[in-house]
């Protein structure tokens, strides 16, 4: 009976054992579950790469940073699932890939820490631990890839779509379509391109098209490589087949920058513009009135531009820039900042005279008996140009001209001092502009008849546009869209080889004029021209690398320097880049692949 009752307690004991041994296990595999979740949400995992590789480990731990919201947020201004779908969609769509010692989230990180801190390249090559010129060049292939994705995201707005507007400010502007506005954007290019780039206040920029509808969207972007005229701009928009559309009964408010005409409305000239229609400063005739009703109106295309005005003032205390790297071969355009030209307008501005008074019930009135400043009128003669290239030859020699369109001050006064006592003068430096600015429209217009193929011929011997007879109708219609060319055609220019000297270099020649659409095409052509002008290594480089493969026989050096002469150009990088303990099975996989 004892033992009986011993097995029995014996047989409970053990049992007990188990539950007890299977609560531990469960609970084991409980806290390790935590723990492991616990570990890769919050720890530091074991990085796959070696230790000693300080660089990679690095970039690594600063990457980990980068899974909590607040540190993504604070780092790349978006958050880590943000920044997760938009690799995905720079990969997929982009066409964005890694490189054998950077991951393509590094890429990213690095593309979006710049644009979102306005960061020195020399600053990113600290922080993530990469030479200058990775930098550089993984920038410009995210850069790539985001023009990419663009299209996909970024959709054109129908002009044949007319949007709700706001009563007040629209409701003057029945058939308006929209508003337009140029705006400046600084950059950075290379020390022989800023010639071109140089806007008539000295600064380096390109002239920017927007044309926003009333709901703040915009219609249509374009813009032009080098320094142009808000006119040579809009006219080039116009003449392209996927440019602006300006309907018939249609018509778009624009600013002093641009003429009245068909299809643009502009304020009056010598009114005040901007007034307020409550408070102080009340318009007191029809022609402020109707300026006014256009200034709120146009408004729009400023407050349009004011979002990313904001972002770039904030960005720019910083006094930042990404620099551009000597070893970074291609044009690189950096923008620095964004200024409207109507940012700091006076209260006075000079615009067309009679312009939509039927919006106000009123009739345009003559405005021959308002005060106009005329500056001296100076006619020049031959002599007169040939002094004034001689002395501004000189001067430009002496290093007195900028490297854009502008001359410094002392060139200016010493052509004045020179022609004033060579020929018994009174000139101002102001005269001196106003020749050098017509001299300016000559080369633009020949310029223009050169470059585009307009169907006129010019005659280097003569210096002058022949139109023919039979060329007259062409001309004519040329010249409504070019009315600097009026007048030029069969008339010798003087002193033209002193003219191209002088302002050759300092305009905008209009061939580089694009949009998005047209700046993607032509991304695609330079990457797709790029791999074809690739140059392949020689059979004499490929063999000295080949042989210097310990275990290869005479016969295998020969069937790969065939394969890799034959064959694409990245094997034999990836041959090159590979250790030495790798290369050889390489070479056997590619014999007998």
């Amino acid at each position: 009976m004892d033992n009986v009752k011993r097995k029995h307690s014996r047989e409970k004991l053990e049992s007990n054992e188990e539950d007890i041994e299977i609560v531990i296990y469960l609970l084991s595999f409980l806290i390790g579950t935590v723990g492991a979740w616990y570990h890769e949400n919050y720890l530091l995992k074991d990085l796959s790469m070696s230790d000693n590789d300080e660089r990679a480990y690095r970039r690594a731990l600063w990457m980990r940073c980068l899974r909590k919201d607040p540190t993504c947020l604070k780092q790349l201004r978006v958050n880590a699932r943000t920044f997760n779908r938009l690799c995905d969609v720079l990969c997929n769509e982009g066409g964005l890939v890694a490189t054998k010692n950077v991951t393509l989230k590094e890429i990213v990180a690095l593309f979006l820490h710049i644009v979102g801190h306005d960061k020195k390249n020399s600053t990113i090559t600290a922080t993530f631990v990469c030479s200058s010129e990775t930098v550089s060049r993984q920038f410009h292939t995210v850069l790539r890839a985001v023009l990419k994705v663009g299209k996909l995201y970024v959709k054109q707005q129908s002009y044949g779509i007319f949007h709700e507007r706001d009563a007040e400010s629209w409701k003057w502007f029945t058939n308006a379509m929209g508003a337009l506005d140029g705006t400046f954007v600084e950059l950075t290019v290379p020390t022989e391109k800023r010639s071109r780039y140089r806007n008539r206040k000295g600064a380096i920029s390109t002239n920017v098209l927007g044309v926003c509808d009333a709901n703040l969207k915009f219609l249509c972007i374009i813009w032009m490589r080098g320094s142009a005229s808000d006119t040579r701009v809009l006219r080039d928009a116009l003449q392209r087949p996927n440019g602006l559309k300006v309907y018939s009964d249609k018509y778009y408010l624009v600013d002093v920058g641009y003429t009245n005409g068909s299809g643009f409305l502009a304020p009056y000239r010598a009114t005040r513009y901007h007034l307020n229609e409550w408070k102080e400063n009340t318009p007191t005739n029809f022609k402020e009135l109707f300026n006014l009703r256009h200034s709120s109106a146009r408004n729009s295309s400023e407050r349009t531009f004011d979002p990313l005005l904001d972002e770039v003032d904030r960005e720019l205390e910083s006094n930042l820039r990404i620099e551009d790297d000597d070893s970074y071969n291609e044009e690189q355009i950096t923008i620095k900042g964004v200024t409207t030209s109507d940012k700091g307008r006076a209260g006075f501005i000079e615009v067309q005279p009679s312009v939509g008074t039927y919006i106000l019930g009123g009739t345009s009135t003559n405005t021959s008996n308002e005060a106009i400043k005329y500056k001296k009128y100076v006619s020049w003669n031959k002599e007169m140009d040939s002094h004034l290239a001689k002395v501004l030859t000189d001067q430009m020699a002496q290093g007195n001209k900028c490297d854009g369109d502008t001359w410094k001050p002392q060139a200016l006064q010493v052509a004045v001092i020179y022609l004033n006592s060579k020929l018994h003068l009174n000139l101002t430096k102001d005269n001196i502009k106003i020749r050098l600015k017509n001299w300016k429209k000559y080369y633009s217009v020949v310029s223009d008849v050169q470059t585009k193929q307009s169907g006129f011929t010019w005659d280097d011997e003569r210096k002058m546009i022949v139109v023919t007879l039979d060329e007259w109708s062409s001309w004519s219609a040329y010249v409504e869209s070019h009315p600097d060319a009026k007048g030029m055609q069969n008339k010798m220019i003087q002193h033209w080889d002193d003219i191209v000297l002088l302002c050759g270099k300092d305009r905008a020649t209009g061939q580089n004029a694009e949009n998005i659409e047209e700046g993607l095409e032509a991304m695609a052509e330079e990457e797709e021209t790029e791999k074809k002008n690739e140059e392949k290594s020689s059979g004499i480089e490929i063999h000295e690398v080949v042989c210097m493969i310990p275990g290869l026989t005479s016969h295998e050096v020969v069937k790969a320097v065939r394969k890799l002469r034959n064959g694409v150009v990245e094997e034999f990088k990836l041959l090159k880049s590979l250790p030495d303990e790798k290369k050889r099975d390489w070479i056997y996989f590619l014999i007998d692949s």
